[in-house]
Formats: C-alpha cells, structure tokens, sequence
C-alpha cells in the first residue's frame, strides 16, 4: 500500500482485541480489502458512487458498505464526483493531482 506511514498501525491492528474495523472513506476499497482479511467485519464508509461500485466488487463477504460521508459535525455539504474517483471529496479542488478533475 502507498500509506507507509501506517505500517506500525497496521502492525497493532491485528494484535487487539477488536474483530470490527471502520474505514472512512474507504475510496476503491484497498484498505477495505486488506482489513477485510484480518476483522471479522469491516464498514466501509464512502459517499462517491463510482467508488462504491468498486467496493461492492470485492469479494470479501464481511465487509458492509455505508453509502454516507463522515464529518467531525452534523449537517450538509457539496460533495464533487470526479472521473477520477481517486479525487473525489468535499474540496473544490483536491489538492494532490486535482489539475484537469472536473465534476461529472
């Protein structure tokens, strides 16, 4: 996975006493999948409808997709669907890679 800096997380995760783990904004679902193979169960939180299709393709039955964003908050924002779903998020423009990503 690209995020090193989560390895020494990754190592914990697995050692608690934890069977469900939560990924918000689980995006095309790489660390769904991953977290999938070490909890018994994995909520995927992923407002992006391109990117839930790619979540509900993974073949891990344990894991259970929430179609939502998360916020520190309660209340409503413009969320923008990019071609790119790598790039979708609540930003007008995303800051890595987001040159050319318009809304679809």
């Amino acid at each position: 996975m690209e995020e090193d800096f989560l390895v020494d997380l990754k190592e914990l995760a697995i050692k608690g006493p934890c069977r469900v783990a939560i990924d918000v904004g689980a995006n095309r679902g790489e660390w769904t999948q991953w977290l999938a193979e070490h909890f018994d169960h994995v909520l995927a939180v992923e407002p992006a409808p391109p990117a839930v299709e790619r979540l509900r393709q993974l073949p891990h039955k344990n894991i259970h997709i929430v179609e939502a964003a998360c916020a520190s908050k309660h209340g409503s924002a413009d969320f923008h669907v990019r071609s790119c779903v790598d790039q979708s998020s609540l930003l007008d423009e995303h800051p890595i890679g987001g040159a050319g990503r318009v809304d679809v």
